[in-house]
């Protein structure tokens, strides 16, 4: 910053340059998470997850992907194999994501009952030359009505709905009722 007097006032100037993020090596890192669910079209309880991770930061990442299936999906396989694989718990570790590199993850699940399945991926990253951290979530959601095993709840501990003609969506309760029993006496 300079100063100066110009008769009775005086004037200030200043010159600065700035640079883009990406020049600098201190800039956090920054992750892209994508998760798509597709079914088989020869078997509709066979599900395909792709899992998409970028590195759209300034230096190579470390990074950990965890998913964990829900109730009523089972693990068939996948490519590159789970680092980690206990029951519904499934954990991959990708030791050196490089700047602007993108890593896939493909694996297969079979729904053992109807329902609608919501099955999301959390993804952890560090950047290697210890400049930040960053970690983002990606959802896929797919419904299967081919299993022929009628979905079931595990909200209630364990108690499942009668089945009398009724169902409980989040929204609440729809009774379908017959014209003999919609009369109000």
């Amino acid at each position: 910053m300079v100063c100066g007097m110009n008769d009775e006032e005086c004037e200030a100037g200043a010159a600065y340059h700035a640079r883009d993020c990406g020049e600098l090596p201190c800039c956090p890192p920054d992750l892209v998470l994508d998760k798509r669910a597709d079914q088989d079209p020869a078997d509709p309880a066979l599900i395909h997850y792709t899992i998409a991770v970028q590195n759209k930061g300034n230096s190579s990442l470390a990074a950990t992907l965890t998913d964990l299936l829900p109730a009523g999906l089972d693990y068939v396989d996948a490519s590159p194999k789970p680092n980690r694989h206990e029951g519904q718990f499934l954990q991959w570790i990708l030791p050196d994501l490089e700047k602007d590199g993108l890593a896939t993850i493909e694996y297969h699940v079979r729904a053992t009952m109807d329902g609608v399945y919501v099955n999301a991926v959390h993804a952890d990253a560090s950047a290697v030359d210890g400049s930040g951290y960053d970690m983002a979530d990606a959802a896929a959601k797919v419904e299967v009505r081919s299993t022929g095993v009628a979905p079931k709840t595990t909200r209630y501990g364990g108690w499942q709905v009668p089945d009398w003609n009724m169902t409980s969506p989040d929204q609440g309760l729809t009774v379908e009722l017959n014209p003999e029993e919609d009369v109000v006496q």
